[in-house]
């Protein structure tokens, strides 16, 4: 470095202090800029999430509101007093299986049974589930699976989460929403 001229001297110099500059710079330059983009990606991210949230909830909402209006409708309480009818006049009790599999049932099912499929085809629903409040037998379903005419309080499926539900709603007398739990049917939607 002493043999050089103090020309080159100043210009190492300034391109070394230049170069640290650019190198500063350049690593202060990539922090902010991440950090804004993290910064973003979180505000994003949490807006989003508010967003999805307020969906999710708008769909509860409106499902709820769906079978509570449901629920006052004159279809579900012809289709109520036909099967409380056609359960009285069966006799069945407690702990048997409903009778669906009868040429009686069917003729008094039959439009309910139309009405009914239509209805979770519109809403997009799996299945709809009429079940007796106080014994648990499963007296319609628009899919008639597995599940229909059996017994929720002693039967077959009674540990299952349908009858957890049924219980549930049984005993706080009130629309629930609950988590999906497959046992043999997708999407769960009750009417008691």
């Amino acid at each position: 470095m002493k043999n050089l001229s103090i020309f080159k001297k100043i210009l190492i110099v300034f391109t070394t202090v230049g170069l640290l500059a650019i190198i500063v710079d350049s690593l202060v330059a990539n922090n902010i800029f991440k950090n804004t983009i993290i910064n973003n990606a979180d505000t994003l991210f949490y807006h989003d999430l508010k967003r999805k949230k307020f969906e999710v909830q708008k769909y509860f909402d409106l499902s709820e509101q769906k079978i509570e209006n449901m629920g006052k409708s004159f279809v579900l309480q012809d289709i109520f007093k036909t099967l409380i009818n056609y359960h009285r006049e069966t006799g069945t009790k407690e702990n048997e299986d409903f009778p669906v599999q009868t040429v009686k049932y069917n003729q008094l099912t039959k439009k309910h049974l139309e009405y009914y499929s239509d209805y979770i085809k519109l809403n997009n629903y799996y299945d709809i589930f009429f079940i007796c409040a106080e014994h648990g037998h499963v007296m319609f379903t628009a899919t008639h699976e597995n599940d229909f005419g059996t017994n929720l309080s002693t039967g077959k499926y009674k540990d299952t989460h349908l009858a957890e539900v049924w219980r549930k709603i049984v005993s706080e007398n009130q629309t629930e929403v609950t988590d999906y739990q497959s046992y043999a049917w997708g999407e769960l939607n009750l009417c008691l």
